[in-house]
């Protein structure tokens, strides 16, 4: 630098440091008055939407829709007369601004499935089926089966005979070789035999006792049930005057009467 460049840049080290421009407040809206007269409002982003929610601009023809600014703010110029209405539409009630969810934030969790349902028990009317380690077959057979199986010799000519103890569950676990699985098979292509079924038994479980007689008593005769009388015949009698005696059922006497008329 010369001695006069040099001279200048000291001078400028000695002028007051501009502070730095502090960033606009998203929660106020900057009003200013342009040479025409008009009010010029620099509306944050926030701010805006605040506004639209709540009708700020009612009234306000045309409404104002400026693009926004690089800075995501919107710049609007009003008339005196617009600002006022702008004015008296701030003091209005304010409308509720539904919460936005904040960015980054993870989804709400989904609702926790419901608990996988226990394996339903096997039916009572089939045989489960699974081999073990050695080779053998693993027959798990319901209690109602188990008393079909027995009825219809299905474990014939197996020796020896299964006779396995039944389980808390009250089903029955057979185990069978190779070769006593398949005359089991064999077996089950033989026809069946009806199972008698057993007379129902009092609600209590228990047999009805007797009825106890005392001594000399007795006991009661089942009820007769009295005869039923034909309703289309007549009984003919004769008692001891010589007189015959007609029992005349109802719908034959509506017969009898109405031939009579005729």
């Amino acid at each position: 630098m010369s001695p006069e460049e040099y001279k200048i840049f000291q001078d400028n080290q000695n002028k007051p440091q501009a502070a730095p421009e502090e960033p606009a407040d998203d929660s106020s809206i900057s009003v200013t008055q342009d040479p025409s007269g008009k009010f010029v409002l620099k509306i944050p982003a926030p701010m805006w939407k605040i506004i639209q929610q709540n009708k700020g601009f009612d009234g306000i023809k045309p409404t104002p829709n400026p693009k926004s600014n690089p800075d995501g703010s919107r710049t609007v110029k009003l008339s005196p007369k617009q600002w006022q209405i702008f004015q008296d539409n701030q003091k209005k009630a304010p409308i509720p601004v539904p919460a936005e969810p904040e960015t980054g934030k993870p989804a709400d969790k989904p609702a926790d499935k419901p608990a996988d349902k226990p394996a339903d028990k096997p039916a009572d009317d089939t045989i489960s089926v699974t081999q073990d380690p050695s080779g053998k077959t693993v027959l798990q057979i319901p209690a109602p089966l188990m008393k079909i199986l027995e009825q219809n010799k299905r474990f014939e000519g197996i020796r020896p005979t299964p006779n396995p103890k039944p389980n808390p569950d009250g089903s029955y676990t057979v185990k069978l070789t190779t070769t006593q699985f398949k005359v089991f098979e064999e077996n089950q292509k033989k026809p069946a035999i009806p199972v008698p079924a057993e007379p129902a038994k009092p609600a209590s479980g228990k047999e009805p006792e007797p009825e106890k007689l005392s001594p000399g008593q007795e006991p009661k005769k089942p009820e007769e049930k009295p005869e039923e009388k034909p309703v289309d015949e007549i009984t003919v009698t004769k008692e001891p005057s010589g007189k015959f005696v007609l029992q005349i059922p109802a719908p034959l006497w509506t017969i009898l009467i109405t031939k009579q008329e005729i």
